[in-house]
């Protein structure tokens, strides 16, 4: 996998998972909507809300990267590395964050993708291998 260190727990394909799905098709929908910008971190709820059948203010544990508050799409030159959602600390509010945000152990940590695509991370996991902020490429991803 691209940007894994070999030492390092790593992130493996997740099984299907209908919320981040939904979300990842909601954010598409919105962007065909918006000038090709993601949502804001302080709105994504309410913004993505009509292009979902789940009542987004019901779910806990699921954050958005504010990283990709207002960013324009032409930005993320590499989706299948930018974290889109994670799982995260039910307490964190407003459901957007980043990194130091995400869900702790015991259990593991989800992470939904630009792409579409949904991974499953070993609770020990750090998440520096993916991209957080969209402007910020690394040489090494």
């Amino acid at each position: 996998m691209v940007g894994c260190q070999p030492s390092a727990p790593t992130a493996e394909a997740a099984g299907p998972n209908p919320i981040y799905a939904e979300l990842h098709a909601a954010v598409q929908e919105y962007r065909l909507r918006s000038q090709d910008r993601y949502p804001s971190a302080s709105a994504w709820q309410t913004q993505l809300q009509p292009f979902t059948k789940t009542r987004l203010d019901t779910v806990e544990g699921i954050c958005y990267n504010a990283a990709l508050s207002d960013v324009s799409a032409i930005t993320v030159r590499k989706p299948e590395v930018v974290v889109l959602f994670f799982s995260c600390a039910k307490r964190t509010a407003p459901r957007a964050g980043g990194l130091l945000d995400m869900a702790q152990p015991p259990g593991e940590v989800v992470m939904a993708f630009g792409d579409g695509s949904v991974r499953t991370a070993h609770p020990d996991f750090k998440g520096r291998e993916f991209l957080w902020d969209p402007r910020r490429i690394s040489p090494d991803l």
